[in-house]
């Protein structure tokens, strides 16, 4: 992993912890907003994670989705949380 792609994958677990904690305190328009915002720098990024990444992300959203629909915000925090630093660290 090169510098580039160590700093802006740390800028981005950086701002899901946010986003969980936000979550988890019940700020959930606020984090939502700010979930938006993260996910648009995650995707601006797709092309550089590799393939096995790639499908785990796909997943992932998906399942945030799921949570979105269903007001889950504790689940969408858990993906955040667990979820989403073992897909850009492996």
């Amino acid at each position: 992993m090169t510098d580039e792609s160590s700093n802006w994958i740390e800028e981005i677990l950086k701002r899901a912890k946010e986003v969980a904690v936000m979550l988890n305190q019940g700020k959930t328009i606020k984090g939502g907003m700010e979930l938006v915002s993260m996910l648009d720098q995650l995707i601006a990024h797709y092309a550089d994670l590799n393939p096995a990444q790639q499908t785990n992300i796909k997943e992932m959203i998906i399942g945030l989705h799921q949570c979105q629909n269903d007001h889950d915000f504790y689940s969408i925090a858990d993906y955040l949380q667990f979820e989403l630093p073992y897909i850009l660290t492996h």
